[in-house]
């Protein structure tokens, strides 16, 4: 016996109505049990999936469509009941939520380091530049928690701009001595890539609070296509030749994968973790990451490799030519302000030590 899908059924009434539901579950109970024949064979059809929407007089049914793509249904009833009116007060209690964080700025740099495993050995530290949402009562959010209601009011342009200003003003605030900096990698996301103006925004933060761009480097995720890729790699040229370094995150497992290192001017590789978390024990594991690694070097791009969790991970990313690791095994992320002050302690320490020993000798 075969099974075939049933198409999904929209209906709308001006009410809810436990008549029609109990209705449209008889029908739904028959459609399941249905069966016919096709030249010879019995064919069942799939469970059909019914939306029902209470839809006020003069509303558009392109609106339950919609609320039906931004927010699909998560049980596995066949019948589904939406309420216009109910999913439009939602919505702007989440607008006026998320515009209020803004207002307040609740949202929390942290950051996160990187441990050298190859080429040439130095004291100078990178780590990428993380967001947090801090809520009244303390809690700290990751972006999994809010990002979502960024992208669904299109604040993704406006978010990354807050995020480049403020680590901008902080490594102004923090940073006295710009040679214990390797790089300071700050995440854009596509819509921030694609807009025109953002390399001159740049430029002018940078500018206001004196911020080198050869210390600079801006990653882009290649887990979603870039809305507009020629603007994109125009600005990423331009970034460049600022100083700034480009590194591609998240490299093996998103949108166009290889593709990418062919048409973006890059200079670091992020291995996605999904390649690294098992690597102590999957030799496909290590193939993959080796063969990344030996691409990147033919193209002079460094590398990193994300999830490393132990010092076991740490040795064999080492012996497969992975330059940098980055994860819990080597740091947590940690409040900017935080991880900046502790990490300009530790350099006037070794220089002190370093005077005592010079006097010494």
């Amino acid at each position: 016996m075969l099974s075939s899908a049933f198409s999904t059924g929209l209906l709308s009434f001006t009410h809810y109505s436990d008549v029609a539901e109990q209705e449209l579950q008889e029908v739904v109970e028959y459609l399941e049990s249905f069966q016919f024949y096709w030249r010879g064979t019995s064919v069942a059809l799939v469970s059909p999936t019914v939306y029902c929407s209470v839809v006020n007089q003069g509303q558009d049914i392109e609106k339950v469509v919609s609320i039906l793509c931004d927010q699909p249904p998560q049980s596995d009833s066949s019948i589904h009941w939406v309420n216009v009116q109910s999913f439009e007060m939602d919505r702007v209690d989440k607008l006026n939520h998320i515009q209020q964080v803004f207002k307040r700025e609740q949202f929390e740099l942290f950051c996160q380091p990187y441990m050298r495993l190859s080429g040439p050995e130095e004291s100078k530290q990178s780590f990428e530049v993380l967001l947090r949402l801090k809520e009244q009562d303390g809690k700290v959010l990751p972006p999994s928690a809010f990002f979502p209601l960024i992208n669904q009011f299109g604040l993704e342009i406006k978010l990354d701009h807050w995020v480049i200003l403020n680590t901008f003003r902080m490594l102004s605030d923090k940073v006295k001595n710009w040679d214990t900096i390797g790089h300071c990698a700050i995440n854009l996301t596509a819509k921030t890539l694609s807009a025109e103006n953002l390399a001159s925004r740049i430029i002018e933060s940078a500018h206001s609070f004196d911020i080198p761009l050869d210390k600079i480097c801006f990653e882009i995720t290649e887990s979603s296509a870039l809305i507009n890729e020629q603007q994109a790699i125009e600005t990423l040229n331009l970034l460049r030749k600022l100083g700034c370094k480009i590194a591609i995150d998240d490299f093996g497992t998103g949108y166009a994968s290889f593709a990418y290192l062919r048409r973006l001017p890059l200079d670091i590789l992020k291995i996605e973790g999904a390649f690294v978390r098992e690597i102590t024990e999957s030799e496909t594991d290590r193939l993959i990451v080796s063969s990344i690694a030996t691409v990147a070097k033919e193209m002079h791009l460094e590398t990193v490799a994300e999830f490393v969790e132990t010092p076991a991970h740490s040795l064999i990313l080492r012996d497969l030519g992975i330059d940098f690791a980055q994860g819990y095994g080597v740091a947590k992320p940690l409040p900017m302000n935080a991880y900046l002050n502790t990490l300009f302690e530790i350099e006037e320490q070794r220089q002190h030590l370093t005077r005592s020993e010079a006097v010494t000798l």
